[in-house]
């Protein structure tokens, strides 16, 4: 089997344009063959084989076991295939929130995690050394107390995906996150980049947020112990990443709740992401950001209703007539959720 290139790109759709196919409405909601609505949130697209499948959370319920969801729940993984990014056939559920067991005291504070754990940004990468594919998600428990590190793992993209632990990154609680495999490091090196903040056991009413990145074990299950890769004095809701000309970028959002906010972006100039690496910081860095510039562009598009929407996944597709250019796949924040296309282009 091909290793899967899990690509960056800043928008699904657009990069379609030039093939003789229907276009997808901006903001409309997007549909699979069988006519039911995308459910695939916060995940991210890996192509293996020529197919392209999309990894992402389960429709966010209002109720869990006749009680309201704080914040809705999003309790499992699908997997959709595709072989042209627009027409998505579902697969599977590949993995379910009941698979996931976390001991008391691997939760901060030894306090007894409020159920249900729900399952946020999930990505999956594969590990070319182990020829696994990891799963990786920001579990949370209902109030929001937890910030772990949920991962699971399959010997196929199309699972099921065998639950292996949780844990706190570096001992931060950790939330909103992606992971990377460096496409320039010969060793395979992959991240774990996440917003992160005090752990709240430890550092009562600490509520200061800002993104940092840590290595992965070989095997990608776990962070490497210790320091962080890199600090940046900045949050960044949603993070993606991608390598272009001799950089890094980081392409997120603000820490706004439900409103709408503009995108932000977070660059490094390097060879190797573990170049942007930096001496251990300790809490978050007083500005300027000792690893990443901090740009601020592209507010968010009038035309999905003011929704506010939030990045997932970065890729790169090469058009018809050889010009490259970058989708992203992000979705707006609503009851009940649904994945809507964002249409945009960049220049």
């Amino acid at each position: 089997m091909v290793a899967p290139a899990l690509r960056s790109m800043l928008l699904l759709p657009l990069l379609l344009a030039g093939a003789a196919r229907a276009s997808l409405q901006n903001g409309a909601e997007w549909l699979d063959t069988d006519g039911n609505q995308i459910e695939a949130h916060g995940g991210n697209i890996l192509k293996i084989d020529g197919v392209y499948h999309w990894f992402g959370a389960t429709k966010k319920e209002l109720e869990y076991k006749g009680k309201p969801c704080v914040a809705e729940c999003s309790l499992g993984v699908n997997l959709y295939t595709s072989s042209d990014l627009m027409t998505w056939k579902f697969a599977a559920m590949v993995f379910n929130h009941t698979q996931i067991d976390v001991p008391v005291a691997g939760v901060p504070g030894g306090q007894a995690p409020v159920l249900p754990l729900r399952i946020e940004r999930p990505k999956v990468i594969f590990n070319a050394a182990t020829k696994m594919y990891v799963l990786a998600f920001h579990c949370e428990d209902a109030p929001y107390g937890v910030g772990l590190r949920g991962v699971a793992s399959s010997a196929t993209p199309t699972g099921p995906f065998a639950w292996s632990h949780a844990e706190n990154p570096n001992g931060l609680f950790s939330m909103d996150m992606t992971e990377y495999v460096d496409p320039n490091d010969p060793s395979g090196q992959a991240y774990h980049i996440r917003t992160a903040r005090h752990n709240p056991a430890r550092w009562k009413g600490e509520n200061t947020q800002w993104t940092v990145g840590s290595k992965l074990s070989k095997d990608y299950l776990s962070t490497v112990p210790g320091d962080v890769c890199f600090n940046a004095s900045v949050s960044a809701e949603g993070p993606a990443m991608l390598y272009h000309d001799g950089a890094y970028f980081i392409f997120a959002s603000h820490l706004s709740g439900l409103a709408p906010n503009p995108a932000r972006m977070l660059r490094c100039k390097a060879k190797m992401l573990s170049d942007c690496c930096a001496p251990p910081l300790g809490a978050p860095p007083p500005p300027p950001p000792p690893l990443l510039l901090l740009l601020l562009l592209l507010q968010q598009p009038q035309t999905l209703s003011k929704l506010s929407t939030h990045p997932s996944c970065l890729m790169s597709r090469m058009r018809a007539w050889g010009a490259r250019r970058a989708v992203e796949m992000g979705g707006p924040w609503q009851p009940r959720g649904g994945c809507r296309p964002r249409v945009r282009a960049p220049p």
